[in-house]
């Protein structure tokens, strides 16, 4: 069986504790990908929820322009723990798996996240370094496997460029948004 990991991790502009939410937020993975890409709960009497949580379970509808039917996907979340430099990290694990379209041809879909406090030395988002955490350091592991994922592999890597590349930039926001701001 054939596995792809694709790895991100990166600097962003927002306290730990805003990411962390943030990382819990349907709204907030759903402008990811939007408007070329839009999820939408595969039961029309669903909703999504205001926040995941361990044990949630949603099927979603994907949809390309929020028109073109792109496939489902159950979102399954649990809680794991990473240790990184001798801490111990909560993670945001999406355990679920697609089950129509092109990635159902994976046969193992493990996505991660978890969010670590700045470095001290690194300037987070661009800022001068004053030798304190500046914002928060975004960790995003994605591990599929079957005899398609070394197909799927580099449009899955491309996506995930842009991913990074939308959090950076949706990161800085963040703290300006009630719903993450507020512990």
């Amino acid at each position: 069986m054939t596995t792809v990991r694709i790895r991100l991790r990166f600097p962003i502009a927002c306290p730990p504790e805003v990411a962390w939410r943030a990382l819990h937020s349907p709204r907030v993975a759903g402008s990811l990908y939007a408007p070329v890409v839009v999820l939408t709960p595969a039961d029309p009497d669903a909703a999504l929820p205001p926040a995941w949580r361990p044990g949630d379970s949603l099927e979603v509808t994907a949809r390309i322009l929020g028109v073109v039917p792109f496939g489902r996907s159950v979102i399954r979340v649990r809680r794991a723990h990473v240790t990184h430099d001798g801490v111990t990290h909560p993670v945001f694990v999406d355990a679920g798996s697609p089950v129509s379209g092109p990635l159902a041809l994976l046969t193992s879909w493990d996505h991660r996240m978890w969010v670590e406090p700045g470095d001290s030395g690194r300037a987070v988002g661009g800022a001068a370094s004053t030798g304190q955490a500046e914002g928060a350091i975004w960790n995003d592991r994605l591990t599929v496997g079957g005899w398609a994922a070394w197909l799927l592999g580099p449009g899955l890597w491309v996506a995930w460029q842009v991913r990074g590349w939308r959090l950076r930039r949706l990161a800085r926001t963040w703290p300006d948004q009630p719903d993450l701001a507020a512990g």
